[in-house]
C-alpha cells in the first residue's frame, strides 16, 4: 500500500477482510476514501447504483463496494482514524 497525497493505492486479497469475498474477475478495482461511507452508499443507491458488498468493517475502516456502469468494482472506504491511509 502506498499513500499519494489524499489517494491510497493498495493491492490486496479481499478474502483477507472477509473469507466469503473473492477477487474481481478480469482485473483490478478502484478504491476511494470518503468522509462518510454510509452517506456515500445511500446516495449511490438512490441513483440506482448496484451495491455488491454492503457496508462492512475491517480492523481499520468501514467499506462497501459498488459496480460502475461498465461492471467494474469500485470500493469506498472510511478509515476509523480519519486518515486516508498510510
Amino acid at each position: 500500500m502506498d499513500n499519494a497525497g489524499n489517494a491510497t493505492f493498495a493491492i490486496n486479497d479481499p478474502s483477507s477482510f472477509d473469507p466469503n469475498m473473492k477477487a474481481q474477475s478480469g482485473g483490478a478495482a478502484a478504491a476511494f476514501s470518503v468522509d462518510d461511507v454510509q452517506a456515500t452508499i445511500t446516495e449511490l443507491q438512490s441513483k440506482g447504483v448496484t451495491v455488491t458488498v454492503p457496508i462492512n468493517e475491517s480492523p481499520v475502516c468501514h467499506f462497501a463496494c459498488v459496480l460502475d456502469p461498465d461492471g467494474n468494482t469500485v470500493w469506498f472506504h472510511q478509515r476509523k482514524d480519519g486518515s486516508f491511509g498510510n
